[in-house]
């Protein structure tokens, strides 16, 4: 009722001092919603999109739109007519930290299109991750060669539309594909066990030389590799470039195996190249933490 206009207008009259208050509006429909979550976290991976960096939230969001542009394949529909509505933090099923995508209908009351993926979501998820190259799909054309050796993150041919130009900082087709896959296998592993023969993975190592070749040359630092991982040292820190869903905090696989390489008790850090590449300044500023 404070901030109900009167004759006089609305009238802020400064109170006691006190806590500030905290306010929100709110448009609420009435829709079908779908909600998708990892049930569990593989070993050595980090799925929470609140997790350090940028990069966890970017797989939620990226893989987000990856099911809408195929789900409106499927339908033949406009992706407009499905909402990505809320990319959020949840407990999974061990209590662990997950990320949990949202959809909805675009339209009030439900349109049928977010029911219809719930009910084939298996088959879709499927269709999205065994998709044979030659075939005439969204999912096939982002997985093609030549769209793997051209977009090193997204581009206009994959995830980036006109519409969704707030989130092109984030969108990277292969993070996307890897937290599919994550959703239709507990037990994948993303590379940390040495195998990067996934089209989202193939190429990732080299990928990450590239980028400390790059780094090492803006920051004037020594490369150096730890098992296979590349890295480099700074000063008396080693720094290890890692993939953007390995998880450091409890590594495993190819990870582990050069955070082992590194002489004890030195210092270390990690770095994952998706930042690297986006923005390499504060990722180099990091290390300085």
């Amino acid at each position: 009722s404070r901030y109900q206009n009167s004759a006089d207008g609305v009238v802020f009259v400064p109170a006691q001092p006190q806590p500030p208050e905290r306010l929100a509006m709110a448009a609420p429909k009435t829709t079908t919603v779908l909600r998708i979550r990892p049930a569990a976290i593989p070993l050595g991976l980090a799925l929470d999109p609140l997790f350090r960096g940028a990069a966890v939230k970017a797989a939620y969001y990226s893989g987000a739109f990856i099911i809408r542009s195929c789900g409106a394949e499927r339908l033949d529909i406009d992706p407009e007519e499905l909402e990505i509505s809320n990319i959020r933090q949840v407990e999974a099923d061990n209590a662990a930290r997950v990320g949990e995508i949202v959809i909805s209908d675009e339209l009030a009351n439900g349109a049928g299109f977010t029911q219809w993926i719930a009910a084939h979501w298996r088959e879709l998820l499927l269709e999205i991750l065994q998709a044979p190259p030659e075939s005439d799909t969204f999912a096939a054309s982002i997985k093609s060669e030549r769209h793997r050796t051209s977009c090193d993150s997204s581009c206009y041919d994959c995830l980036r539309k006109y519409r969704n130009m707030s989130y092109h900082g984030l969108l990277d087709w292969r993070l996307g594909l890897c937290l599919l896959r994550v959703l239709a296998d507990g037990q994948y592993s993303c590379g940390l066990d040495g195998d990067f023969s996934d089209p989202e993975l193939r190429g990732w190592l080299g990928h990450a030389q590239a980028l400390r070749a790059t780094f090492c040359s803006a920051f004037g630092c020594a490369p150096r590799d730890f098992g296979w991982l590349p890295g480099t040292v700074i000063g008396a820190r080693h720094v290890v470039f890692k993939h953007p869903l390995w998880d450091e905090t409890r590594p495993s696989g190819l990870l582990a195996e050069a955070l082992a390489a590194i002489p004890q008790g030195a210092d270390f850090a990690v770095l994952d190249t998706f930042n690297v590449l986006r923005r390499p300044s504060s990722a180099y500023l990091s290390l300085q933490s």
